[in-house]
């Protein structure tokens, strides 16, 4: 049997109990070092079992108490620079989760005042799935 290359290798199977965080690294680099503490207490808590959604879920209420407060403009853009990101380089079942775990969460009112902030990916997002009448 011949020896193939490791250029050459097939890539290794899908293994469902790896769990690659996209989302996660994403958040902490546009939002330390505010969101560190938040991030740290998850990592503590659910260690080799922390998610995206885990982290997006805590980023919907970091969101939505920074909105309701009158945070400050420029930590609001970087949470809305998140989202863009996110948008811009995951795959299609994260953009998902951001809407169902972070969107979707916000109050009608803190999305309103949230809105001005949304970069055009996550808005296109924001709109698109808001068209679907199960989502809103």
């Amino acid at each position: 049997m011949p020896i193939t290359p490791a250029s050459q290798a097939a890539p290794a199977p899908f293994d469902p109990d790896e769990i690659t965080l996209q989302c996660a690294p994403i958040v902490r680099g546009a939002l330390a070092p505010e969101f560190d503490q938040y991030y740290l207490d998850l990592e503590d808590l659910y260690e080799e079992d922390l998610t995206d959604d885990i982290v997006l879920n805590e980023l919907a209420d970091f969101f939505s108490d920074l909105i309701a407060s009158g945070g400050p403009e420029p930590l609001i853009e970087r949470c809305c620079d998140a989202f863009e990101a996110i948008c811009n380089h995951v795959q299609i079942d994260s953009m998902t989760t951001l809407y169902d775990q972070v969107l979707l969460a916000l109050s009608a009112r803190t999305l309103e005042r949230a809105r001005p902030y949304f970069g055009p990916e996550t808005e296109t997002l924001l709109t698109a799935l808001e068209s679907e009448p199960a989502k809103r």
